[in-house]
Parts: C-alpha cells; structure tokens; sequence
C-alpha cells in the first residue's frame, strides 16, 4: 500500500536551519535555496520521508534510481542529465553540512555523502556544450516590425523587445529597470546590483549593441511617453504591468499603466515567445538575445579588446562563459569558417 506520509517533522527542522544558513552565510539567493529546498524535499519523497539521521547507503542508490527514472512535470519525459546533476548536487552539499550538524555528527558522514554525487557520466552530460537555437538578426528584424503598436501595452511591448536587442539583459535584471537605468546620451544602461535584479547582484554598465537605429528609436520613444504623456520619473518601471482595479459592479478594470515592476518575469517572457510566434517563427525566449548578440558580434568582433568589451556588455567577468555558454556554433558554420580560414591563409601564402 502507497505512502501517503507528506513530512516528517525531525526532518523539517533540520531542513529550516538548513535553508537559514543558505541564506543568512552561504549569502543564496531566494531562487538557489529554494533549488536546494526542492532537491531535498525528492530527497524525502524518494524515501517515503525517512528521518535523514537514519538514512544509509542503500538509501542513497535508492534515491539516485529514483532521480534516474523519474519523469519531469512539465513534459513527462525522463529528467534530463543537467537536472539530475542538480537535485544530486544540492543534496549532496545538504548532507556534508548535516554530517557537521549537532545529532547528526555519529549518524551522517562526509564520505556517506559522497555516495549522492552525480555519475561521471551525468556529468559528462549535463557540461557538453549544445546548440542552443536562437533568432538571427533577420528574424528578430522580422518580428519587431510586424509587432502592434496601437494600445499603450503594445508600444510597452515593442520597447521591451528593443531594449532586449540592444542589450541582451537578462530578463530579471530587463524587468526590474527603472527609467533612471537608461542614458539615451550615452547609449546605455547601468544594471546597479543595489536596485535591479542582476545575476550575483552585479553591478555594471551595458551599452548599446550595434544593432538597427530602430531600436534604440523605439526604446527612446517609449521613454518619451512614460515621461511625457504618463508623467512617470526616474525611479518608476521602465516596463510597468497594468493597473488593475476590481469593481463589485464593473468587475475587472484596466485602468492603464501602473506604478510597479512586475513581481514575476512570465508575462514580459510570453511577450517576447509570443511575438516570435506571430510571425511563424520558433517561440525564443527572452535569454535567447544573449546569444543573438553573441553571434551577431561574430560579425564585427576583430580583436580581443572588442571580445572583452562584448563580454563586459552582459555582465560577465570572463570572456570564456561568453564563449562557451553563447557562442556555441553548428557543425555547419564550424565548416564555414573552417573553409574561410584556408582560403585566407592560402591567400598569403
């Protein structure tokens, strides 16, 4: 008979202090704790929620076969490596800070849990460099000019998608900008890690792609009319969701713009998904921009200066992660260049 045991209240205790240190001395952010949190909690649900003081190493097989052959939510299909590699990764640091944890020290063992560690071959798996698709310069071209532009939202709409060309942001930080962030005069954007929601509260400058003069016309026109028209300040959204009213007599009212960030990125991702799906092309998502102008700098990028200075525009202090996390090429395009490369070098021979 199946289980319907849903917590165990040793184990919840130890799982609050747990998820404190995350944040209070590891410094965590709210979504890694709550990654960890979650991990832990299959942990459990793997076990049929047996007290972690108890646990031993067939417990610890019976957990990763548990991982290996479990389905993910929103597709059904088996988890895929990368998955697994972090829900084992994150119990496995959750059980070396139990082996040094008071009631635990002569149960749990730092060499116990190493028996959650991730396969080698998982982790071959989930660290290989793939081909992430994402919208060529055409394509978003395509896209940005058959997007609306009658309603107030529509034209919200359009300056996200322009300011996501001319910096990559990632879609928190995008999201989290207030009108201040933007210098028109300098052409470019200051991602202050005390106020906008970047990577490892980050702080830096993004300036403006080279991409088509549409862009940063849009985002300047949008700009306008939040200050102009709405009389919106420095310190209000750039991007603000609606202002939402519920009337016991004329139900819900859209009353225009409001004064606050959205609290989740879902309806500022569906815009970008949505009007690439409009125009009968595949729904890339906002993160998918950075590797657009990665490979769009592929054009342009003659030195190593240049490359830093690309690198530097999303925020990442070495040049390597935006090589080998953006810049991956096909096989095809390897050939290309390949070809190109003889036929250069051939040239000065």
């Amino acid at each position: 008979m199946k289980s319907t045991r849903k917590y165990n209240e040793e184990n919840e205790r130890i799982k609050r202090t747990y998820l404190h240190y995350l944040r209070s001395a590891k410094g965590l952010s709210e979504n890694s704790v709550n990654k960890a949190s979650v991990a832990i909690l299959r942990l459990e649900q793997a076990l049929d929620f047996k007290p972690f003081a108890k646990l031993n190493d067939d417990d610890a097989l019976q957990f990763k076969e548990h991982i290996a052959h479990s389905a993910t939510g929103k597709t059904g299909k088996p988890m895929v490596a990368a998955s697994r590699v972090n829900i084992q990764t994150c119990v496995r640091a959750f059980m070396h800070w139990l082996a040094d944890q008071t009631g635990y020290k002569s149960k749990i063992t730092h060499s116990f849990a190493e028996y959650f560690s991730p396969s080698q071959k998982d982790m071959r798996v989930a660290k290989a460099s793939r081909l992430k698709p994402a919208a060529t310069a055409e394509q978003a071209a395509h896209t940005f000019r058959h997007m609306p532009m009658e309603t107030v939202f529509e034209r919200r709409n359009r300056a996200f998608f322009a300011l996501m060309m001319l910096t990559a942001a990632r879609i928190e930080a995008a999201a989290s900008l207030c009108i201040g962030h933007v210098d028109l005069m300098a052409g470019c954007v200051f991602q202050d890690g005390a106020e906008v929601l970047t990577k490892f509260g980050k702080t830096f400058t993004t300036y403006f792609m080279p991409v088509d003069q549409m862009y940063e016309d849009c985002l300047a026109a949008w700009i306008e009319e939040l200050t102009k028209v709405h009389l919106f300040g420095p310190t209000d959204p750039l991007f603000p969701k609606p202002d939402i009213h519920l009337s016991p007599t004329a139900g819900i009212q859209n009353r225009g713009l409001s004064r606050q960030h959205y609290k989740t990125n879902d309806c500022l991702r569906r815009v970008i998904k949505d009007a690439f799906k409009a125009v009968g092309l595949p729904p890339y998502s906002p993160h998918r921009f950075r590797s657009t102008a990665v490979d769009l700098s592929n054009g342009y990028v003659t030195t190593a200066e240049e490359l830093k200075a690309v690198s530097m525009n999303l925020g990442h202090s070495s040049i390597k992660t935006t090589v080998d996390d953006y810049g991956a090429i096909s096989p095809q395009r390897q050939g290309e260049v390949m070809q190109k490369l003889r036929r250069k070098v051939r040239g000065h021979q």
